[in-house]
């Protein structure tokens, strides 16, 4: 299945262009796929790992926000028509401004150790939104990580990537079963 997935992964990231499409493709691969529950942390960090292949290498920042949307989209369709979430009515309000805060001071040094994954894992049981809100809580993960891709850096750029990844792992983890 790895080899499958990985296969399946780089097609999309081809061209770094979700259309319409790929996003029916998308769906239609997870639904036939059907993962059982403890496949989906290895289909997701398979996004990651191999987006890491497809970060430009020629200071194009362009290139590199739209691998991060199309990383942004398989992850949702995963989200989407894999798992559940874990709190319907969620146990906080959605604050988008709050969120992007947080998130831009977790990316800000391009690391997340073991301290900070606790916290990671803590705020998001503490601020699980409503269901409604949890696709944009997820994308604000990914958009406030825009603004620390490095322009001539691809190692700083691999290590966001695996910090935007630890973010969305907790996410996932506290506000989806």
């Amino acid at each position: 299945m790895d080899a499958q997935v990985e296969k399946f992964y780089r097609q999309i990231y081809a061209d770094l262009h979700v259309d319409g499409n790929e996003a029916a493709q998308l769906v239609a691969y997870f639904t036939a796929l059907n993962p059982p529950p403890d496949k989906l942390l290895g289909l997701r960090s398979t996004a990651f790992r191999l987006g890491c292949e497809f970060l430009s290498e020629d200071n194009d920042k362009d290139h590199n926000v739209s691998l991060l949307r199309a990383i942004n989209y398989i992850v949702h369709t995963m989200e989407t028509h894999c798992m559940v979430p874990t709190l319907p009515e969620g146990n906080a309000e959605y604050d988008g401004d709050k969120m992007e805060e947080y998130f831009q001071g977790v990316f800000t040094d391009l690391t997340v150790d073991q301290d900070e994954v606790e916290e990671l894992r803590d705020f998001f049981q503490e601020n699980v939104p409503p269901s409604d809100s949890l696709v944009t809580m997820r994308a604000a993960a990914f958009k406030s990580a825009i603004g620390c891709l490095s322009e001539d850096d691809k190692e700083s750029n691999i290590s966001l990537l695996r910090c935007i990844n630890s973010v969305v792992h907790n996410f996932e983890l506290a506000c989806y079963k």
